[in-house]
């Protein structure tokens, strides 16, 4: 440590420092470059791992699974009677599979609540309390109606309902089995049930410990492979070792698994091509959790309940029914050996492959090197532009007081954008159809009508390059913190807002800092990184919000996710995202007419 304490004093005393502070630009770019290609790296052989368990107790697949053919005829039963209840409201099918569990010996209820369009539904629920337990904690499996990909979840229901029946006639058990039938499938349902259970039902059967989404589409007998979801959203994973025993126990039973909506055709390659995939998949995923369709596990984000969703994709070879239900009681068994609760394995890690895993050690740099360009060339702003140490104070808390205003008035607005639509009884759609264009447009209009669209912010050069670089380093204040608990957000965030980098103010007349064609990379990089431009071309891609349109994206960001969700995301762009961008623009709009003392160039 002594020695780089030298080492630095030394640097400075040379002025190299200054020498790497002038070319800063060039040294962010690269910074950020080699965060990227940092993740470029996971999937080559030696960077990423072969998961294990953690915990020993588990045992996955070590006991004899008892659900099998004998246990075939009550599950068709079942969906026979299911199916004829898709045409029924919630409140009907609730009515029917409540008398079916209580008939079973479970304490049924019901939990009342909102859904996105404010409409009353209600969630069922059942408990059945386990002979060798203390009622202390239990396990849950959730059978939504409908899937994810908005099928009706027939054979879903029908074998949770041959699953429930199944473990009555155990005494195997120490936790409490619970059943829930959400209303819907957007997520909210669920979401409104698992913070009602923490919080004011008074039916309860202790900690929930672990909770598995059964996604079972159609009528089929057969399923072709197992497809596993485990994103949560604000970053939250479940504990690798319950994702571990979902895989071991699936392929035991002769499925093969599937991450990242892998084609079937391709589960049995482990190229660096399917790695890379897996892991962009991943991250897009994390990214996107509680905004795309919800997979139903990310309801138990927040609460320290480990949650997947296993989905039965349509298909022959992968086995039956009640292959699928051996699946599910395999892994229940294992929960059921722990005697405290996930702790041992990793909560924040990368799935490369079902059996290969990136831990944080290893894929954390990359966002911090993001991050790191933010602040490189927040630092390269002030060196280049020359202010005075003695000014330089008092224009920082200017700066930051000015900045802490926008974003304060930024949340306000966009956190109260229902309220707004009230008053103005006007619909999201137009909201954001404004919005979209207002962003797309404002960075263009001081190079498109610079005598028109020009006002003056700032009054003096220092002051408008020293709020330029608080606007820059915000983005790394705020990427900091976050790239720990949510490195898929920070990591996206961090390489949208890139561009901000690039924006320098514009005095009257060109300075020696100042390109001639600052203006036009100005309203370049404020459209490039404009986050409505962003959510656009995300949706122009991908169609990630089931194909609609960005109205409906960015609607589906504010209202559920925010709003009924509780992710983060929103609140990312709106404290983080926006402010630095209304800010740079203030810094491309203005006409210098207020700066002094700047030196023409002499050309």
């Amino acid at each position: 440590m002594a020695l780089i304490i030298d080492l630095v004093k030394k640097l400075v005393k040379l002025g190299v420092h200054k020498k790497i502070l002038r070319a800063a630009p060039l040294v962010s770019v690269l910074t950020a470059f080699c965060g990227v290609l940092l993740l470029f790296t996971l999937p080559l052989d030696g960077q990423y791992r072969r998961t294990y368990f953690s915990e020993n107790a588990l045992m996955p697949a070590q006991a004899y699974a008892y659900f099998r053919e004998t246990d075939w005829n009550v599950v068709r039963g079942y969906r026979e009677e299911v199916s004829r209840l898709e045409g029924l409201s919630t409140a009907e099918r609730n009515g029917v599979v409540e008398q079916w569990m209580t008939d079973l010996g479970y304490k049924t209820a019901t939990h009342d609540f909102l859904d996105v369009a404010k409409n009353g539904l209600e969630n069922l629920y059942a408990i059945w309390h386990a002979p060798r337990g203390d009622d202390t904690e239990a396990m849950v499996v959730v059978a939504p109606w409908i899937t994810s990909a908005d099928e009706f979840n027939v054979g879903g229901v029908a074998l949770t309902l041959g699953l429930a029946r199944f473990v009555t006639r155990m005494s195997i058990w120490s936790k409490n089995i619970i059943v829930v039938f959400p209303a819907d499938n957007s997520g909210v349902s669920l979401r409104s049930w698992v913070e009602a259970y923490h919080t004011k039902l008074d039916k309860t059967a202790g900690s929930m410990e672990a909770a598995l989404v059964l996604e079972y589409p159609g009528v089929m007998d057969y399923f072709q492979h197992t497809e596993i979801f485990y994103e949560g959203f604000n970053g939250q994973l479940p504990n690798l070792d319950l994702v571990n025993t979902a895989i071991h126990i699936a392929e035991h039973e002769g499925s093969k698994v599937s991450i990242q909506n892998t084609l079937f055709t391709d589960l049995q390659s482990n190229t660096y091509v399917s790695r890379l995939k897996n892991l962009f998949s991943g991250i897009a995923r994390l990214v996107l959790a509680g905004i795309n369709t919800n997979k139903g596990c990310e309801a138990f984000s927040g609460w320290n309940v480990q949650a997947i969703t296993l989905r039965a994709v349509p298909g022959t070879g992968g086995g039956d029914i009640t292959t699928f239900g051996r699946i599910v009681e395999s892994t229940f068994r294992s929960v059921n050996n722990l005697l405290e609760k996930f702790h041992q394995s990793f909560f924040f890690y990368l799935l490369v492959a079902p059996r290969n895993f990136v831990s944080i050690g290893t894929y954390l740099p990359s966002a911090v090197a993001i991050g790191a360009a933010f602040a490189i060339a927040a630092a390269g702003i002030v060196v280049t532009c020359g202010i005075a140490l003695d000014v330089l104070t008092l224009y920082l808390w200017s700066s930051v007081a000015i900045f802490i205003g926008i974003v304060t008035a930024t949340f306000t607005l966009f956190s109260n954008l229902d309220k707004l639509n009230h008053w103005l009884h006007v619909p999201y759609i137009v909201i954001y159809n404004v919005l979209l264009v207002a962003f797309a447009v404002v960075p263009l209009l001081p190079v498109l009508l610079p005598g028109v669209f020009r006002i003056s912010v700032f009054k003096s050069q220092s002051m408008a390059f020293m709020f330029t670089t608080c606007a820059v380093f915000y983005i790394a204040v705020i990427l900091t913190p976050l790239l720990v608990v949510h490195f898929s957000l920070a990591f996206t965030v961090g390489l949208c807002c890139l561009p901000f980098t690039a924006v320098r103010p514009i005095p009257p007349f060109a300075v020696h800092t100042i390109h001639k064609f600052q203006p036009y990379i100005n309203a370049t990089a404020l459209i490039a990184a404009s986050p409505f431009t962003v959510i656009g071309v995300v949706c122009w891609l991908g169609g990630v919000y089931d194909g609609k349109s960005t109205s409906a994206f960015v609607t589906a960001l504010f209202d559920t996710a925010w709003n009924d969700m509780g992710c983060w995301t929103w609140l990312v762009v709106v404290v983080g995202w926006l402010p630095t961008w209304i800010a740079l623009c203030a810094v491309s709009w203005d006409d210098g007419r207020w700066f002094v003392g700047a030196v023409p160039k002499n050309d």
